[in-house]
């Protein structure tokens, strides 16, 4: 449910510029620096590692609190029905109902309605 926990709490988005999520076993190192680089149109924070595909992972994603990016899983066809859905039907950053939430992301970038970058420096992740 990753995808969603943004825009489950717009209270908190709005508050900031950048939301996201992440891993807990990852070193971030200078991430205010990391944001600081990004340029006024870039929408997208992704480890160097994980681009240009898969956009979205758990290990590390930040995007711009707008309603595009924080209502972006709802692009995944099915996802009402995998949340209504009594058992565990993965609507997750990569992996699960198709197509993911990362090739949402692909396919926006893809289409030119998402512009993505990938960290400066690598992630450390266990």
């Amino acid at each position: 449910l990753k995808p969603t926990w943004p825009a489950l709490f717009p209270e908190l988005a709005r508050l900031h510029e950048w939301v996201g999520f992440s891993d807990l076993d990852v070193v971030y190192g200078d991430l205010d620096g990391e944001i600081a680089r990004l340029q006024e149109g870039d929408e997208l924070l992704v480890p160097a590692g994980m681009y240009p595909q898969p956009l979205a992972n758990g290990n590390l994603m930040l995007f711009r609190s707008t309603h595009k990016l924080l209502h972006a899983w709802e692009r995944i066809p099915g996802w009402r029905t995998a949340l209504a859905d009594p058992r565990y039907r993965a609507l997750d950053e990569w992996w699960g109902v198709r197509p993911s939430f990362s090739d949402i992301l692909y396919d926006m970038t893809l289409d030119g309605n998402l512009v993505a970058r990938p960290t400066a420096r690598p992630l450390l992740v266990d």
